[in-house]
């Protein structure tokens, strides 16, 4: 029986890929990165060849976690490219270690549309020549131990291509900033292009932590899971205190600028993830360009200065974490713009001043936790704090502020922590009026907003202060006569 041309063409095609190639400088950098990274002790290596024996994109000798999609172009890559371009490296928790920071060769790797070297033990610096990569949408690179700056080029990803990259994740690393020396280097050379398609601390005694979302980005869904946010170390301090914990840095003192202000350019980027470093310096007003953020981590590094007012322009951002850091500015008012905020966290830094009631705004936030600050204005000024009918949890405790609880606390009705300094709480003095309470420390005194006009309807003479109210007998030199000292 006879075979049609068509036939006959489709097996042609499928024995062609069969012996294909991929771009030769595409191969000698994945070459170069299995030598540098130690290949033969990764998790799987399958048919990796750093002699370039076999071919990354060849149909039988495929190397694992190697993605080739793009076709060649005969006028850019030559006539020995016959299987495509590298497009993709899924390497993630592949006992990847070694250093990068000779890998000058990722350069070479403009299709890329996705990089993922996550929850490996990958050491060394982020070569700059990332920078050169024209397509890529996700970069991760977290969970490893890379070090030193957070490379400018970085900036100029996809500056020559169509792309937009949508993840930036270099979490739980030990990178410390960007150098005036890196400033210095010049950028890349603009690059022919040919069409490619496109691819995807321990918890305080009573404040149950849940784990950081796992955020539903639209229209990318490719968001991989975020650690647990720490709760703060627990510590006390009277309402007259001021934190003393994190160091501030002198006013007179410009702070390094360690997170590039490039990295604003990146104006497609829904996540972006730099917690769990060694970063200092401030955050960059040029992070206000990112207005299609959803996600911004930065906690738990060693970030100074202030909170950019431009951080406010970030209207689609619904989680915000800037906790565990040195930040020492008052709380932008700008901030009531973000009506997609569904979690701020600031907690554990040297934030002033009063809370703006501009937050009332914020009618979809579910946690609000600035504990751990020295944030002093006068609570009951907070007018707006019931507009936020969303809110689960909201934690001031140990901060430096005065004033009781707002009325406006009792329309809180989706509240179910509340953690407020003992000087906050009038109306537990007045229902149990002249009563010893116990001092516990932080405490959820969710019966508040349950029981706010109940409490507030008694009247009692001579009310006790709060620091007696909560003090232990023993503080107080005051004694049953029975000689039991457990108090009421």
């Amino acid at each position: 029986m006879a075979r049609s041309p068509a036939r006959l063409a489709a097996f042609a095609g499928l024995l062609a890929h069969a012996h294909a190639a991929c771009r030769t400088k595409d191969k000698f950098a994945l070459q170069k990165l299995f030598k540098d990274l130690d290949g033969y002790s990764w998790g799987r290596w399958d048919h990796w060849d750093p002699e370039g024996g076999t071919d990354p994109c060849n149909y039988d000798t495929h190397w694992y976690g190697v993605g080739c999609i793009d076709p060649c172009d005969i006028y850019r890559d030559g006539t020995a490219c016959t299987a495509g371009r590298i497009t993709a490296l899924t390497l993630h928790d592949n006992n990847m270690t070694g250093s990068l920071s000779n890998w000058s060769q990722v350069g070479e790797l403009h299709n890329l549309t996705w990089v993922d070297f996550s929850y490996n033990g990958i050491s060394g610096t982020i070569p700059r020549q990332f920078g050169a990569i024209n397509n890529i949408e996700m970069l991760n690179l977290a969970h490893n131990s890379l070090a030193g700056f957070v490379p400018t080029q970085l900036g100029e990803l996809n500056s020559n291509g169509f792309a937009e990259l949508t993840e930036l994740n270099l979490a739980h690393n030990s990178l410390s900033g960007v150098s005036a020396q890196q400033r210095r280097q010049p950028p890349f050379p603009p690059l022919p292009l040919s069409p490619s398609p496109r691819l995807p601390v321990s918890p305080s005694p009573r404040l149950p932590v849940s784990p950081s979302p796992r955020p539903s980005l639209s229209p990318s869904p490719r968001l991989p899971p975020h650690p647990s946010i720490p709760a703060p170390p627990k510590r006390h301090r009277s309402a007259s205190a001021r934190v003393t914990s994190i160091a501030t840095p002198r006013a007179t003192l410009p702070l390094p600028q360690v997170i590039p202000s490039e990295l604003g350019e990146l104006s497609a980027l829904k996540l972006f993830d730099l917690s769990f470093n060694g970063l200092g310096g401030s955050l960059p007003p040029q992070l206000g360009n990112l207005t299609q953020l959803q996600v911004l981590y930065v906690h738990n590094n060693s970030i100074g200065g202030g909170l950019p007012d431009e951080l406010g322009k970030l209207v689609n951002l619904r989680y915000l974490n800037a906790s565990v850091n040195a930040i020492s500015s008052t709380i932008p008012p700008s901030l009531g713009n973000l009506g997609a905020l569904l979690e701020m966290h600031a907690f554990v830094n040297n934030l002033t001043g009063a809370l703006p009631t501009q937050l009332g705004k914020l009618g979809l936030l579910r946690q609000l936790r600035l504990q751990s600050n020295a944030l002093d204005g006068n609570l009951t000024k907070f007018t707006t704090l019931g507009e936020l009918r969303s809110l689960v949890t909201l934690d001031l405790y140990d901060n430096a502020m005065t004033g009781d609880v707002p009325a406006s606390v009792q329309n809180l009705t989706s509240l179910q922590y509340l953690y407020l300094q003992n000087e906050h709480y009038k109306p537990l003095r007045l229902k149990y009026c002249r009563q010893r309470i116990p001092n516990v420390g932080k405490y959820s005194y969710r019966i508040v907003r349950e029981q706010y006009v109940e409490m507030m309807a008694h009247v009692c003479e001579d009310l006790y202060s709060t620091e007696f109210t909560f003090n232990s007998l023993q503080d107080s030199g005051l004694y049953l006569m029975d000689g039991n000292e457990d108090g009421v």
